[in-house]
């Protein structure tokens, strides 16, 4: 089979929620969500000399002669594709690429593929070659810590972009405006927004079980991917709300109102950090929430189930027992007290 082989800069983009989307808009809503998805996905990649390589339902795949080039289309569309009420989640690399019958392949596209799995809603993540080869081109960005991507060999840095020549990026839509634009496609008539006002929640919700890197609860405020030094680790125990104005698409939900009792006892399992955590007896499971594959296991007690409590900030998951405190990477997967 004739190949040819070149460096490129790759980028993969999907819909955060849009199985949830699908269910609750209906068929014919949401095609024609996304055929207006995909018209603004096309255009930006075309002004910004991009090459769409291919399309799958909610999904992209585009390379582009230049990291730069990738980075600033990938700000864009996530702002551009706002309008709709939706957000988008972006992975980048940098690397050799091989096209064989017309389609672009190799490892470059699978890594750059995995990068993209990590990223919560709004985020763009970027590999570290796609980042020193992008350095001075007018990009900030944050350590979004080491991880092991499924199927490549070795321990892979990832970098979350965080602003563009000096301009901080825009932090997720509030969830009330997200489900304003969302509502008017396909024109529902008043009479009928209430009832499709639950679609807000559900959006939250799949967001939060959809993204696969830090919760904006754990980031500066308005800039995806970013600490904030005022925010601890956070519990994974969520509450079902209805979200106010100033609630954000991805955010975590609200906390319960003064006086609410919860039935059910706290479940082990977060959200955040590259995957979904659960705790089954005396092991901390990783899986990845895209492929619904478990992606290795960390003991954490010594042959019986211990009462502990798990939370994630700071780049790590954290584990308290009622003897110690353990800290666990993401990446690696590295148990230390």
């Amino acid at each position: 089979m004739p190949s040819s082989r070149r460096t490129a800069t790759v980028l993969f983009l999907d819909i955060v929620g849009s199985t949830h989307a699908a269910s609750e808009l209906g068929d014919a809503r949401f095609r024609d969500l996304i055929s207006r998805f995909n018209r603004i996905v096309s255009a930006g990649l075309r002004r910004n000399g991009g090459r769409e390589e291919d399309r799958a339902g909610d999904g992209f795949f585009a390379t582009f002669a230049e990291p730069a080039q990738a980075i600033r289309c990938a700000c864009r569309l996530s702002e551009d594709v706002r309008e709709l009420g939706i957000e988008i989640r972006i992975g980048i690399h940098t690397g050799e690429t091989e096209r064989v019958d017309g389609k672009t392949q190799g490892i470059a596209v699978v890594i750059g593929s995995r990068v993209m799995s990590l990223a919560a809603a709004g985020g763009i993540l970027v590999s570290s070659t796609t980042k020193e080869l992008a350095t001075g081109a007018g990009f900030s960005f944050e350590d979004f810590s080491a991880h092991e991507l499924k199927g490549v060999p070795g321990t892979w840095q990832v970098w979350a972009v965080t602003g563009v020549d000096g301009t901080p990026r825009p932090g997720p839509l509030l969830a009330a405006d997200a489900a304003e634009r969302l509502l008017a496609i396909g024109g529902l008539r008043p009479e009928r927004s209430n009832r499709k006002r639950g679609l807000i929640a559900g959006l939250v919700s799949a967001a939060l079980v959809a993204r696969g890197g830090r919760t904006p609860a754990s980031s500066r405020r308005g800039e995806p991917g970013a600490p904030n030094p005022t925010d601890g680790p956070r519990v994974g125990n969520a509450h079902r709300a209805r979200p106010s104005r100033s609630h954000r698409v991805g955010d975590p939900p609200p906390a319960p109102p003064a006086g609410h009792k919860n039935r059910h006892t706290p479940h082990p399992l977060i959200v955040g950090q590259g995957g979904i955590w659960v705790i089954r007896r005396d092991q901390l499971i990783h899986v990845d929430p895209v492929d619904d594959e478990e992606q290795g296991r960390v003991a954490i007690g010594r042959g019986n189930p211990v009462p502990i409590t798990i939370a994630s900030g700071f780049d790590a998951i954290w584990l308290m027992t009622d003897r110690e405190l353990l800290r666990v990477h993401p990446g690696t997967r590295e148990v230390r007290p």
